[in-house]
Formats: structure tokens, sequence, C-alpha cells
């Protein structure tokens, strides 16, 4: 609960109260925000590191969380994964979308393709701003279940001309229960390229989306 803190004995605490490394109880205890977790940096493209997001083991805490709001991080203008693809791939055709930390480095790493995760699965008008400065295509590819679908129709609520005219967007859709990390951890890399082969445009996404609610 202290690791951090007792190493910031030459810093200001309340500094790293408010870009959300520690966290304050009371009006003089501090204790570690990150703990018992795996951690991830989050690169601005220059490559400097503006805040934190972790997976977490504890039971009892949130599974997924990341640094608070500050002057240097805003959640909802970041994307984990885009200094490292950038950097990586240079220019790339097209981005993958995913969900979580780990999504993006199995991605990278076994598909060897560039990949973003949207800090939580809220997508924002900002996420195609920032991507058709790089790309003109890109691919959702959220998890097999209710939420990942709410997801995927989360994206067709965002700005319609705007999305037909600047970027094409497509859905990978994964079978039940699976997240891109799972699924190419169980099926390989072929079978995940079949899978963005076979994705679905944005227009057939959206009239199959809208029968399905028909019926």
């Amino acid at each position: 609960w202290y690791a951090l803190v007792k190493n910031l004995v030459n810093y200001d605490r309340e500094l790293a109260v408010e870009v959300g490394v520690i966290g304050r109880k009371g009006n003089s205890i501090h204790y570690d925000i990150f703990r018992h977790a795996v951690i991830f940096p989050l690169k601005h493209t220059n490559g400097v590191v503006l805040g934190f997001g972790a997976k977490s083991f504890s039971k009892t805490a949130a599974k997924y969380y990341n640094s608070t709001s500050s002057l240097f991080f805003t959640k909802n203008k970041f994307f984990y994964g885009l200094f490292e693809s950038l950097l990586l791939y240079k220019k790339p055709d097209f981005f993958i979308v995913v969900e979580g930390y780990f999504d993006v480095v199995r991605v990278i790493q076994d598909a060897n393709i560039p990949c973003i995760a949207t800090l939580g699965v809220i997508v924002s008008k900002y996420l195609f701003f920032v991507t058709s400065q790089y790309v003109k295509k890109i691919f959702f590819c959220f998890d097999g279940d209710l939420a990942g679908l709410k997801a995927n129709f989360s994206v067709l609520l965002q700005d319609f001309f705007f999305t037909i005219n600047k970027i094409f967007i497509f859905f990978i859709l994964l079978p039940y229960k699976h997240d891109p990390d799972s699924y190419l951890l169980q099926n390989g890399k072929l079978c995940f390229l079949l899978r963005i082969k076979f994705s679905h445009s944005f227009c057939t996404f959206l009239f199959s989306y809208s029968f399905f609610h028909v019926l």
C-alpha cells in the first residue's frame, strides 16, 4: 500500500495526488493508487508518459482503472497503443480498436497489426478525429458479449457524416465470451486475419443491427 509513497520523500506528494499516482485519506495519510496490478504507461504520441493504466489482480478492487484526469491526462481523449503503433509501423494502413490493454499487447505481438485501445468502451467522436490523422480505415474489435455489442452500437451513434467522409469503419465480431486477447491466444494469427477479412462494413453492421432489434 505504501511502496511508492515511501520513495517520494524528495517529491511533492500533493502533486503526486493531483496526477493520480497516490491517494490521500484524511489530511495526512497517503497510499499507492496502483497496487496488486499490472501497470501500463500511457504515452503521448511524442513518447512522454502522461498517466498510467492498470489491470488489478485483487478480487475486491475494480478490474481496470486509470490515472485520474489532470492537466496532463484526459481519459476520453487518450488511446493506449497509439504511440507504440506509430513507432512500430510508421505509416499504418489501419488501426484495430479494442477495449483492453492486454488486447493491444496481444494483437501487436501475435498478429503484428497496429492496435489501440479506448480507456473504457465508450467511443467518442474524438477517436475518429485522432485516427483520421493517421489512417483511412479502422476496425472495431470489441468483446464477444452484450457489452461488446453495445460498444459497437455506440460507434453508430457518432456523427455519421464525419464517419463516412473521413474514415472507413469496419466491425470484427468475435465468438461469445471471447476478447481479442483470448481469441488470438486460442486460435492464432490466421484466424484473426480471416475475421478482419470478413469484417462488417459500417452500413452492413448498421442495417444488420437494426434488423436484429426489429425482430
